[in-house]
């Protein structure tokens, strides 16, 4: 089937779609930017999937239309772990190839994932001025 046909039948009954304060959500695996919209449809494209690894961030890349008797063969993963400024540049070697209009989003999606990861800071005792404030501790 086309990826238009596709969306055609899915774009208005679907079991990922959220509808909230009159934006429409999608709730698919494949989709970046969780928008229910036919570019970011995981069902009707070739879908890029980037999700936290445990060392790292997790690329995965599934081909439409190629291996569906063989799953095993229809996807690819890759773990790219290192610095944000190093797996942003080996996400868009990945994504740009495969499909370019969606590297935006992936590169938007690895930094949340390595911001979410890192440690919150530490927050400072405020200084206290003064010898009123002083004398109150």
């Amino acid at each position: 089937m086309s990826s238009d046909l596709v969306w055609r039948i899915t774009r208005s009954n679907s079991s990922f779609l959220v509808k909230r304060n009159g934006a429409q959500f999608s709730r698919e695996a494949g989709n970046l930017r969780n928008l229910h919209s036919f570019k970011y449809s995981a069902a009707a494209n070739k879908t890029v999937d980037i999700t936290a690894a445990a060392n790292g961030v997790q690329v995965t890349l599934a081909r439409a239309k190629v291996g569906a008797n063989k799953p095993s063969t229809h996807t690819v993963s890759t773990v790219v772990s290192g610095s944000t400024r190093a797996a942003a540049k080996s996400v868009k070697n990945l994504v740009s190839t495969y499909r370019g209009d969606l590297l935006s989003a992936a590169l938007a999606r690895v930094s949340r994932i390595n911001e979410s990861k890192k440690a919150p800071k530490a927050i400072k005792a405020k200084k206290v001025r003064g010898a009123v404030a002083k004398k109150q501790l």
